[in-house]
């Protein structure tokens, strides 16, 4: 008898080792790679596969998707101890254009066109130019992080020259609004430090 009970204890023993060495661990695959979307495009997920998962995947974003927003989203794929990441970009081309600016700053009020183009070396950035009409400014760069327009503090002609400044823009219909700025520039060899505001217009 007892070496029926211990015949037994060994199968199911062997049995449970058997099921525990046949489950694998929970592992999420990405299909495709990262995401890069036009400023208002919907996401459509290239989806996934699965291995020893049998329940939900949660699907978290960081930061929070929107397709009128420019940003660098991360699209987490989460199932206990197993996770993937997607790189989602949503760039600014679309933003591009020429501009009609009214320019409203401590020199006086005018009103000029500025070209707008999309920076080849980032998904997020703009190149604005003919900044406050003056003649040869140098390009200005415009970097795009959901809500906001960014100008770096950025040298123009000389290193007592700079502009830096703050802006939003209109996602859903593709168009830059406004940025307030600060510029020094010299004057007979004295810097003059001013501020303003450029309001545009889409042409």
């Amino acid at each position: 008898m007892k070496k029926n009970i211990f015949g037994i204890l060994f199968m199911m023993l062997a049995l449970t080792l058997t099921f525990t060495a046949c489950q694998k661990d929970p592992l999420i695959t990405l299909n495709g790679g990262d995401v890069t979307l036009d400023l208002g495009q919907d996401f459509v997920d290239p989806g996934y596969e699965t291995e020893g998962i049998s329940g939900d995947v949660n699907e978290l974003w960081n930061p929070e998707f929107s397709k009128f927003k420019v940003n660098h989203y991360v699209l987490t794929y989460v199932y206990e101890s197993a996770n993937a990441q997607r790189n989602v970009y949503v760039k600014s081309d679309l933003l591009a254009g020429t501009y009609g600016v009214q320019d409203v700053s401590d020199d006086g009020t005018f009103s000029y066109n500025s070209p707008v183009t999309q920076s080849s070396q980032a998904f997020n950035r703009l190149i604005l130019a003919n900044l406050g009409d003056f003649e040869g400014i140098p390009n200005v760069m415009l970097d795009i992080e959901g809500d906001v327009i960014t100008i770096e503090r950025q040298e123009l002609w000389s290193a007592q020259e700079w502009v830096e400044g703050t802006g939003t823009y209109d996602g859903e219909n593709k168009s830059l609004l406004e940025i307030d700025y600060t510029m020094t520039y010299l004057v007979s060899g004295t810097p003059r430090t001013i501020n303003g505001t450029l309001t545009f217009t889409k042409q």
